[in-house]
């Protein structure tokens, strides 16, 4: 005896170019966690930039308490702010392009990953270098 599972799947129509492009409901579901993600990133970063909350930072947060009085606090706060404003950005597009399927916004997100990493790197190298 075969027993069938009927999975019921929600659908949002998504009115494009007088098409009507069906968008899963898994698919609203992730592009409103990266919007949540990217919400809290900036909120963030609104606060990093005023010099203001924790420093989510590897140079800041697994020094010792004598290393973090030579720590330079203003550069620490400099470097979150960049780093997790192009991280909100990165999580903005991968939401907009999830809503929308307009490829500028993944192509954006494919520019700006590599940036991130880069930048952080170079800034985590530099950090090292005035420590040293």
């Amino acid at each position: 005896m075969v027993y069938y599972i009927n999975i019921k799947v929600t659908y949002i129509l998504n009115m494009k170019d007088d098409l009507i492009e069906v968008i899963s409901m898994a698919e609203v579901m992730t592009g409103i966690i990266t919007a949540i993600i990217a919400v809290a990133l900036f909120i963030y970063v609104s606060f990093t930039a005023r010099n203001r909350g924790i420093i989510l930072s590897n140079t800041y947060l697994l020094a010792t308490p004598e290393e973090r009085k030579k720590i330079d606090i203003q550069g620490e706060y400099r470097l979150v702010t960049r780093v997790f404003c192009l991280l909100a950005f990165i999580f903005l597009f991968l939401s907009i392009f999830i809503f929308t399927e307009q490829k500028v916004f993944l192509y954006l997100t494919y520019i700006l990953f590599p940036v991130v990493i880069v930048y952080a790197v170079y800034e985590s190298i530099q950090t090292e270098k005035e420590n040293k």
